[in-house]
């Protein structure tokens, strides 16, 4: 017999367990619902936008998606084709930092988010043979 756990809020256990519908000694797993990780999207993108605009020199060229994926959100960057040496930083610090500060953020909502740095298009010079 395969055993499962079962995801219920707060009030679902309460609930569950006032209907006597635990048996002793069950386990039982709590977790956020679902749409607690959609409402910490805005703010996890509010906070990495602030933290990045501070370090470009084209604040208003920042731009952050929001990339739902099972159970993590990924967040999507995409600066001025000038300013992407100053977020990665030098060996990749400041990108490993700004990761850093997400993962230390999103343990407030108990949902994993992850930091994409994209290029925008058109930033790599085109070398056209003669």
């Amino acid at each position: 017999m395969i055993q499962t756990s079962r995801i219920l809020t707060r009030e679902a256990v309460k609930a569950e367990s006032s209907a006597g519908n635990f048996l002793r000694g069950e386990r039982v797993t709590e977790s956020l619902e679902t749409s607690i990780g959609q409402d910490a999207v805005p703010g996890m993108q509010l906070l990495m936008t602030e933290i990045i605009r501070a370090l470009v020199d084209q604040p208003t060229a920042v731009q952050i998606d929001a990339i739902a994926d099972n159970d993590v959100t990924v967040l999507r960057l995409r600066v001025a084709p000038a300013d992407i040496g100053k977020v990665i930083g030098k060996q990749g610090r400041t990108a490993r930092s700004l990761r850093t500060i997400l993962g230390a953020a999103s343990m407030k909502y108990r949902h994993r988010f992850a930091l994409d740095i994209v290029e925008a298009e058109g930033s790599h010079e085109s070398s056209d043979p003669d």
